[in-house]
């Protein structure tokens, strides 16, 4: 599956009139710790693993198909998937060959999640702190899932049909939770990213 979305600023007022719409509401708390090492060899490919809650992830950036105006991402889930796909072999659990293979803690983020569905479309407003920092982050993310890369470039402007007519407005850059912390408090990540050619504005 390829996850097609979109950060944007999402007032009070726009939020509830979103909930009065919404064909569900949920509530999550979740914990996100992401890694990669210490010389950042794959957020600089722009490969993010996480562990969301205990649970393994990796997203690694896709541009097929696409007009730039939104972001997607490859997920993928089976642990051994991400072995093969970060090269390493397997001894214990995934945490612990993460460890042996050099792997650290870039970012610990805990963050209280609101979910809206409205039909199709999953709008996640996050309300995000940082461990070890005052920084504090929020967003309104707007989500479509696709099969085919084909079907890229339709998700895209569906997303950006949606957003004007619930409220949302764009933000003063196109940086979700993660990369604004880095930006914020890691500088000498953040200027890896930078050189490596990333997309972090």
């Amino acid at each position: 599956m390829i996850e097609v979305e979109k950060d944007f600023i999402l007032s009070e007022e726009a939020e509830r009139r979103l909930a009065a719409v919404a064909t569900s509401v949920t509530e999550k708390q979740l914990r996100d710790v992401y890694y990669d090492t210490p010389d950042f060899a794959w957020t600089t490919r722009d490969h993010w693993l996480r562990s969301r809650n205990g649970v393994f992830e990796l997203k690694i950036r896709t541009r097929a198909q696409s007009t730039g105006a939104v972001s997607q991402y490859q997920e993928i889930e089976n642990e051994d998937d991400i072995r093969k796909t970060l090269r390493i072999s397997v001894q214990g659990t995934l945490s612990e060959d993460l460890r042996t293979a050099g792997f650290v803690e870039v970012c610990d983020c805990e963050t209280q999640r609101t979910e809206y569905r409205v039909g199709a479309f999953v709008v996640d407003v996050d309300r995000a702190s940082f461990a070890g920092t005052s920084f504090v982050f929020q967003t309104a993310e707007i989500e479509l899932m696709v099969e085919h890369p084909e079907d890229v470039a339709e998700a895209e402007k569906r997303i950006l049909e949606f957003a004007p007519i619930h409220g949302f407005r764009e933000p003063p850059t196109q940086r979700g939770k993660v990369l604004s912390y880095i930006a914020h408090e890691k500088p000498e990540h953040f200027q890896a990213l930078v050189a490596s050619g990333a997309d972090v504005f």
